[in-house]
């Protein structure tokens, strides 16, 4: 009997856009969307370590260290989005609303996962190839998965709700912040991007994404 395929969609629940990625009437749905397909991406990388870590084969020592720099280049794909977020787009965000304050749930969920975040990033770092052990990732995510599977879930719904203000400029805010995210000349993060992605996912068709302002 063949052997069941297991897929990066588990065991964190990576976002459903079908429930408004199609709707065009605002910029807030095209940047909910589009960040939407980011922290699913997000998820699918951190997925991926999660259901690898036991199955690498210690014997290997290059299939350690090379499973070791996917992990670091995961966190610091991660740790970039998020300096972007609470650096660039967040102070936009509250500039254009006018409210002091509004992303400020989405700062402190970053900060409820950054310690063990910060663990896991080190373990990665720190780790000799000889002394890797794959249940202590797993334990080490199971340390922040949930606070950060939450914040990927929920900012999306405070990026929705965006579609009382400005269209034009909520949709400018989210331009900038994604020039600066493309802006790094970094050859760990890109791929790590480009390789979580998953093309046959819910996706805003260009014309959507050209929301009339």
């Amino acid at each position: 009997m063949a052997s069941k395929k297991v897929w990066a969609d588990t065991p964190l629940q990576l976002i459903d856009t079908t429930t408004f990625s199609r709707d065009n009437s605002h910029a807030a749905y095209y940047v909910a969307t589009q960040m939407a397909l980011a922290h699913s991406g997000i998820l699918r990388g951190l997925n991926s370590i999660y259901l690898q870590a036991p199955n690498i084969p210690l014997a290997d020592t290059k299939a350690v260290q090379d499973f070791l720099t996917y992990i670091q280049c995961w966190s610091e794909s991660m740790h970039h989005h998020h300096d972007c977020e609470e650096t660039i787009f967040f102070p936009d965000i509250e500039q254009i609303t006018g409210v002091k304050g509004l992303m400020e749930q989405n700062v402190e969920q970053h900060r409820a996962f950054t310690p063990g975040f910060d663990a896991f990033q080190e373990y990665a770092r720190a780790c000799k190839p000889r002394e890797f052990d794959g249940q202590k990732v797993k334990s080490l995510i199971d340390a922040f998965a949930k606070p950060l599977s939450q914040h990927l879930h929920d900012e999306i719904d405070t990026l929705r709700a965006l579609d009382k203000y400005d269209s034009a400029k909520v949709k400018g805010a989210y331009k900038k912040l994604e020039k600066a995210l493309m802006a790094t000349d970094n050859y760990r993060i890109a791929p790590l991007v480009f390789g979580t992605a998953d093309r046959g996912a819910e996706a805003l068709p260009e014309a959507a994404a050209t929301v009339e302002l």
